[in-house]
Formats: C-alpha cells, structure tokens, sequence
C-alpha cells in the first residue's frame, strides 16, 4: 500500500511539472521550451495538442522520445516546429498535413523512420524541410516538388532510394538542396530552372551509372547563376568534364567530384 501510494504522489508531481513546462507567450504568440534543469528523457504530451494558438515550438536538443504527438497536428496556427537533436521514434504523420500555415519543420539527429507523407504537398507555406540524419526510407515523393515556397530540402544521411524526381526543377525557390547519403539511383534531372539554388548536396549516393551521359545535368547548372556549394562525391557517375563546367568557377567555391569514374582533362576554367 505504502509502495502503491507513493507511485500515485510521483505519478501526480510528474503531471504537474508537465502543465507547468516553460510556456511564454511575446507578439501573441506561444512558444513551448523545457527550461534546462528540467532536461530527461521524457515524451512530448499529447496535450500539447490543446493550445490551438500555439505557432512556435521548440524543444530542440533535449532528451525526449516517443513518437511525433499527432495532437499537435491540431495546432491550427503553428508555424514553426524544431524538434532536433532528440530520441524520437515513429513516423511523420499523414495528418501533418493540416497544418496548412507552417513553414519550418526540422527534426534532424532523431530515429525517425518510414517515408516522407505525400499530405505535405497541403503545406503551401512550408519554406525548410530538415530531417537530416534520421532512417526515412522509399522515395522523395514529386508532390513534395511543387510546393511553391519551399526554399530547404535537407535529407542527408537516410535511407532514401529511387530516383531524384524530374520534377524538383518546379520547386523555383529552392537555395538548399540536401540528398547526401542516401540511395538514390539513376541520372540527375536538369536542375537549371533552380535559380536561387546556393547549396547543392548529392554525395555518398548511387547516381549515375557509368556513362558518358552522367554529367550532362551539370550544363544546366551554369543557369544557377547563386550556386556556391557543389558536392557530387561518391557516387557512380562517369564521362568527361565538359569545358561548360568551367562556367561555375564563377561561382562555385567548393566542387567535390572525388570517388568516381570521372575521365579525361580538367577544363582550363577550373584550373584558373
């Protein structure tokens, strides 16, 4: 009895803290954090899904596990959601997409898994998409592609696989494209209408096959006229550099091509 009631006044003390988790509100708008002494391994509740004005969340770098709490979906007003550097598990819900107005998901060094919901494309107003270093599995599905302000796509380190769709050339307003790491087969698409690309990432994959056609979608790359990072290392292209590469010294202060089947000579332009 005496064991009983003192599980039941720790089971009372640990809901307590929980309401009383840090919640400030400033521009009328809330924002959840655990102060740090409070630091455990703890799950996010699902009660959270009951502060329907909540629209910025961060509880990043902290201990906490469990699945993604589907209740907070129920977030109407949610715009901002950084849960990385924690222990969560499970998978991105469908009903993510519900949450019409956000702009920022980042869930980086987590153990999600499974695949990437196709509802994302209902997120109009998603501008970063970060789940770096995590297990998401299958494909980058195109209605991902189409979503119009969409600036950060940052998947390294997954187990994604098939092939990079043709038609991420529609996401226009991309600076950062991340697929390092992965699976991903097949040729690169022509990426030249991503004219605010900064940052592309597309090491330690399985692209290309070989062939003297591998690097045609480097062409397309002189229309990026931004483009300042450009790492394709590891993978399994082939063919010879074409004298156009040289047009993205203009630019480009990082080219990584190491560990590959790349043949011929260095145009004269990356060698200035």
């Amino acid at each position: 009895m005496a064991g009983d009631h003192m599980q039941s006044q720790a089971s009372k003390s640990y809901k307590i803290e929980v309401a009383w988790i840090h919640i400030s509100i400033c521009w009328q708008s809330l924002t959840y954090q655990i102060p740090q002494p409070w630091r455990q391994q703890l799950n996010i509740p699902q009660e959270l899904g009951h502060l329907l004005r909540l629209r910025y969340f961060f509880l990043n770098n902290n201990l906490l596990s469990g699945e993604f709490p589907i209740n907070l979906t129920n977030c109407s007003e949610l715009k901002t959601m950084h849960l990385g550097g924690n222990k969560l598990i499970g998978k991105i819900p469908s009903q993510i997409g519900s949450l019409v107005k956000h702009q920022a998901l980042s869930m980086e060094k987590n153990n999600v898994s499974g695949k990437i919901p196709p509802f994302i494309r209902n997120i109009s107003s998603l501008n970063i998409f970060s789940i770096d270093f995590n297990n998401l599995v299958r494909y980058i599905p195109k209605e991902m592609c189409f979503l119009k302000q969409l600036k950060i796509i940052a998947v390294h380190v997954n187990k994604l696989s098939g092939h990079i769709p043709t038609s991420i050339a529609n996401a226009s307003t991309l600076t950062t494209l991340g697929f390092g790491t992965n699976h991903f087969v097949g040729q690169v698409p022509n990426l030249g209408k991503l004219q605010s690309l900064r940052f592309l990432n597309l090491e330690d994959n399985n692209l290309g096959d070989n062939s003297t056609k591998d690097l045609e979608f480097l062409n397309s790359l002189t229309n990026c006229s931004k483009l300042q990072s450009l790492s394709l290392g590891y993978n399994n292209f082939g063919g010879s550099l074409q004298n156009s590469v040289g047009n993205l010294s203009i630019t480009v202060d990082q080219l990584r091509l190491g560990g590959n089947q790349i043949y011929g000579q260095i145009p004269i332009e990356l060698e200035i």
